[in-house]
């Protein structure tokens, strides 16, 4: 089965910061294409939040898929497909002997993307523009502060969204 990570957050400042995030899960099941979304905030550095999308995003694959992950963030495509293998090799230790950084969250997504083969596409996708929009009206509702938020970590919220086969997706972000 083949499959779609679609990631953006809703700033891409390098410094630690609240900052909303979100992903887009796409698959074709049956001939139809099946979406899940979520949105999330968190206060941390850009490269972190990317990390904690793509984690979030890996947990919710149950089957081996063909994954391509679309992000704005280079490094983390570039980690994902080039340096992962290598840290997993190496415990997860940088050139000095100390632990990599986002260390916990980079083993989690080393075992989950052994059963998947993944690839990476870097820049703006089919769905940037309404999950920003998303992000921004979110901010204005307030939406990402209220129930479903996880309990256990401070500061962080989420509101998720599942569109079945023949339920109509926004044109605005379908593919």
């Amino acid at each position: 089965m083949q499959a779609n990570i679609y990631i953006e957050a809703d700033s891409k400042a390098p410094r630690r910061q609240k900052r909303k995030y979100g992903y887009v899960l796409e698959c074709i099941c049956r001939g139809q294409t099946r979406t899940v979304e979520q949105f999330d905030s968190i206060e941390e550095t850009f490269h972190g939040t990317m990390v904690t999308a793509l984690e979030k995003a890996l947990i919710r694959f149950n089957k081996p898929c063909e994954i391509t992950v679309h992000a704005p963030d280079a490094w983390l495509l570039d980690m994902l497909e080039n340096q992962l293998e290598k840290w997993a090799a190496g415990d997860f230790l940088n050139s000095q002997g100390r632990p990599i950084s986002y260390q916990k969250q980079w083993m989690h997504i080393w075992l989950l993307a052994k059963q998947h083969e993944i690839y990476g596409q870097r820049g703006p996708h089919a769905y940037s523009e309404w999950m920003k929009e998303e992000m921004k009206n979110a901010g204005s509702r307030e939406d990402l502060s209220v129930p479903g938020a996880d309990p256990g970590r401070e500061g962080h919220a989420h509101t998720e969204k599942t569109h079945a086969p023949g339920e109509e997706i926004p044109a605005s972000h379908a593919v």
